[in-house]
């Protein structure tokens, strides 16, 4: 007699790391960063231990490991003090159903899209902070911007992305007196 099936089988989903970059940046501070490997060394003299460990994102999307290191690289030549906040709010995405469910789906092409439906369940059900909203807000632009520019980042577009449709408590930053903008 066969047991029942308590719960389907795992899937093994490759996790991935960004392709390494054939420069290097240099930070805010004027230091250079090797952007390479699946773990990026930050030059934080406050917390020297720190460093990208691309594994801990557990990303399974080649296009979004990408651009979100496109976003890190961008990040750590403007503002290297917010990497460690940035980096520790991505590692909380995978906790979230709505993002697993885009960047896990079996079948590539009848995967969901990557909406704002995951900053929903990250703010109601996951209990996001407002710093850790803003962090994945300013992510989520970059990538938008990114995508509208076919994968130029550096080039400024003139249209935003509207995150102001989230409600009253919506998904902005640390000022509660932030202006909201409709898209244009």
């Amino acid at each position: 007699m066969n047991a029942p099936l308590k719960s389907p089988p795992k899937r093994h989903f490759p996790v991935l790391v960004p392709a390494p970059r054939e420069m290097l940046v240099a930070d805010y501070y004027g230091q250079e960063v090797h952007l390479d490997g699946p773990a990026w060394q930050r030059n934080d003299f406050a917390h020297p231990e720190f460093r990208l460990d691309w594994t801990t994102l557990e990303f399974t999307h080649r296009g979004m490991i990408e651009a979100t290191a496109d976003f890190f690289v961008d990040l750590l030549s403007t503002s290297a003090s917010n990497v460690a906040n940035h980096f520790n709010a991505f590692r909380r995405l995978k906790t979230l159903r709505a993002f697993r469910l885009w960047s896990h789906s079996v079948i590539l092409l009848n995967g969901n899209d990557l909406n704002q439906s995951f900053f929903y369940e990250a703010r109601d059900v996951a209990k996001f902070s407002r710093g850790e909203l803003s962090h994945l807000q300013r992510w989520y632009r970059f990538c938008a911007k990114r995508e509208g520019l076919g994968g130029q980042p550096d080039q400024r577009q003139h249209r935003r992305c509207d995150l102001g449709r989230l409600g009253p408590e919506g998904c902005r930053g640390t000022d509660p007196r932030s202006p909201r903008r409709p898209a244009g």
